[in-house]
């Protein structure tokens, strides 16, 4: 059971990684005018939704 959950948590932390990693490569090398409220709202959102995900799996 504990693998299973390891894998889960590793999962929700390798697509929380990519979903910032994209964020990071829009927000550097882009020139979409989004504003920087937004980045930053998306950023700790994904970082809460992460956190949020991986205590579930370990409950």
């Amino acid at each position: 059971m504990y693998i299973k959950k390891s894998l889960l948590a590793g999962l929700v932390a390798a697509a929380g990684m990519a979903v910032l990693s994209l964020l990071m490569v829009l927000f550097c090398f882009t020139e979409i005018q989004i504003p920087s409220a937004v980045y930053a709202a998306a950023w700790v959102g994904c970082l809460l939704a992460m956190l949020r995900s991986a205590s579930r799996i370990y409950r």
